[in-house]
């Protein structure tokens, strides 16, 4: 059984997941006319311009880009990147650098969806996938799907990927 799972999983990352994450980044990238190229000065300018003081709750636009940051890159990210290169050479930094420029007409298009299907309650500002399947799709079931998938992959799997990371690290130290 352990070897179906292993092949199983094997060949849908390898020959499904992948390629769909890669196509639909380059669709969106042809499709929003190369918009990381295009709106990359703009970026730069919201992003060192003299902050303001955030009004009624929002956040700066340096505040919005670091929390964006600290959601995008973490351990797992710096451990993949190692484990691709140990795997694959250095030719997995050219691929990890393709996907890392169409992902952000990805990225961009989340944040699109994020802005345009929000809540917000007084003070309350609810966000995030969830909302964007439910009212942007019309599609309640899966939108709780999603959820329930995130709530059980944010209790199992992440608590485990940061501290095994930092277990090789000091094991390959001492």
């Amino acid at each position: 059984m352990a070897q179906f799972i292993d092949t199983f999983t094997t060949f849908l990352f390898q020959y499904i997941v992948v390629w769909m994450l890669l196509g639909a980044g380059l669709f969106l990238t042809l499709r929003y006319g190369f918009v990381q190229l295009r709106r990359l000065p703009e970026a730069f300018r919201a992003m060192v311009a003299q902050q303001s003081a955030a009004v009624g709750g929002a956040l700066t636009p340096f505040q919005a880009f670091m929390t964006a940051l600290g959601a995008s890159i973490g351990t797992g990210n710096i451990a993949g990147v190692a484990t691709a290169i140990i795997s694959g050479g250095p030719g997995a930094l050219f691929w990890i650098w393709v996907y890392g420029f169409v992902a952000t007409a990805v990225k961009f298009t989340e944040a699109v969806l994020a802005i345009r299907y929000r809540e917000g309650e007084g003070d309350t500002l609810r966000v995030g996938p969830m909302y964007y399947l439910r009212d942007g799709l019309k599609s309640p079931w899966l939108a709780s799907t999603f959820a329930l998938v995130a709530g059980v992959g944010a209790l199992t799997t992440t608590p485990f990927t940061q501290p095994n990371s930092i277990a090789l690290a000091l094991d390959s130290v001492f």
